[in-house]
C-alpha cells in the first residue's frame, strides 16, 4: 500500500474510532443499498419503466401491471396483413399445442418479486422427459446446446449433472474458462443468420456452423436446443426455415427451450412482425409444438398492440417439441 494509501486507511480509522463516527458510511451504504434495489433493471427493460413502475407501485401496493402502447400510431395506420402477421405471432406464442407428461425444470436464478416479498424463480428451462425423448434415456448419448448465458450456468451445470454434454455459447461475457467445473464447455460465440462479426467484435456462428464446428453435424439427434440470445432467436429461425439453408440443422432438435423477444414500436418492426409470423408457421408446418408458455416472470410491463385484443407481453418463455417421427425405434418399441 502507498502512501496515500496508507494515510486514508489511517484516516479512515480514526474518523471511525470517533463516537458515532461508524453511522455516516453505514447510513450511505444503506442508502446505496435501497437505491440499487429501487432501480435495478430486468431484462428488456428501461429505467423509465422501472421509474414508472416504482411511481405506480406508490399509488397502488397490489399486484401492478403496467400497460403501454406498443404501436405509437392508431391502429388504422395498419393494414389488414400487419394485424394478422401481429395477432398471429402473440397466438403462436400464448398457445399450447401439445402435452408433456413428464415434464421437469432445470436450472434457475432466485429474484426478489415486483414487491420484494417473495422469490421468484429466473432463467430455470422446462425439459420433456416423456419416453419417446432420449433426454431421460441414461443409456443414450445427450447433447444440449445452451445460447446466451449472461452470467447465469444454472440450468447449463443442471444439464451437465443430470448427464449431458452441454454447450454454452455467449460472446457478450469476455473471457471464460473452455470448461467449467461441471464439465460444461464455454464457446464466446453468438448464434444468428449467418456467419460475421458483428459491430460489437463479436463471432457470430449460425447453427450448422456451430454443429460442424463441434463435430456434431454427423449426429442423428441432439437432445435440447436453449436460446436466450435477446432476439437473435429470430435470426437463427430466418437462416434455418426461411432461407433453405439450414432446416436439416434445427431438426436434429428434440426440443428446444427458448424465451422469445418481440418488439416495441411495431410501426417500425412491421418486416420483423411478418418474418416471425412465417417463421412460426413453419415451425408449425415441420411438426414443432408449443408444450409449455408462459410471459416473462420478472418483467410487469405488459403492451397493446395492433389486431391484439388484450395485453400481451413482449417476453414469453417457451418449450416446443419437434413432433415429427421420432428416429429412435428402441424408444418408439417401448414407449
Amino acid at each position: 500500500m502507498g502512501v496515500r494509501g496508507t494515510a486514508l486507511a489511517r484516516a479512515v480509522s480514526r474518523r471511525l474510532a470517533r463516537p458515532g463516527g461508524w453511522r455516516a458510511p453505514v447510513l450511505a451504504l444503506a442508502l446505496l443499498w435501497c437505491v440499487s434495489r429501487a432501480l435495478v433493471l430486468f431484462p428488456g427493460e428501461t429505467l423509465r419503466d422501472r421509474t414508472l413502475y416504482r411511481l405506480t407501485i406508490l399509488r397502488d401496493p397490489g399486484d401492478v401491471i403496467i400497460v403501454r402502447d406498443g404501436a405509437s400510431v392508431p391502429d388504422s395506420e395498419f393494414s389488414d396483413a400487419d394485424k394478422r402477421s401481429i395477432s398471429g405471432l402473440f397466438r403462436w406464442v400464448a398457445t399450447n399445442t401439445t402435452r408433456c407428461g413428464r415434464q421437469a425444470s432445470f436450472g434457475g436464478q432466485v429474484y426478489a418479486n415486483r414487491k420484494w416479498e417473495t422469490r421468484l424463480l429466473e432463467g430455470d428451462r422446462p425439459v420433456c422427459l416423456d419416453p419417446e425423448f432420449s433426454i431421460g434415456d441414461a443409456s443414450t448419448p445427450c447433447v444440449v446446446y445452451s445460447f446466451g448465458i449472461n452470467r447465469d450456468w444454472s440450468f447449463d451445470d443442471a444439464m451437465a449433472r443430470f448427464g449431458c454434454e452441454v454447450h454454452s455459447f455467449d460472446p457478450s461475457i469476455g473471457a471464460q474458462p473452455a470448461r467449467r467445473p461441471s464439465g460444461v464447455h464455454f464457446h464466446p460465440v453468438g448464434l444468428g443468420r449467418n456467419d460475421h462479426v458483428n459491430v460489437y467484435g463479436w463471432q457470430i456462428w449460425t447453427l450448422d456452423r456451430a454443429m460442424r464446428e463441434l463435430g456434431h453435424d454427423h449426429l442423428p439427434q441432439l437432445q435440447y436446443l436453449k436460446l436466450d440470445g435477446e432476439g437473435a432467436e429470430w435470426d437463427m429461425f430466418s437462416q434455418q426455415l426461411l432461407d433453405g439453408v439450414g432446416h436439416q440443422a434445427l431438426d436434429k432438435f428434440d426440443q428446444i427451450g427458448l424465451e422469445v423477444h418481440m418488439r416495441k414500436a411495431a410501426e417500425r418492426e412491421m418486416e420483423f412482425y411478418h418474418r416471425a409470423a412465417n417463421v412460426t408457421q413453419r415451425l408449425s408446418e415441420i411438426g414443432w409444438q408449443v408444450a409449455d408458455t408462459a410471459p416473462n416472470k420478472i418483467y410487469p410491463v405488459w403492451f397493446r398492440f395492433p389486431g391484439v385484443s388484450e395485453p400481451v407481453s413482449h417476453m414469453y418463455d417457451l418449450l416446443l417439441l419437434n413432433r415429427r417421427e421420432r428416429r429412435n425405434p428402441t424408444v418408439r418399441a417401448g414407449s
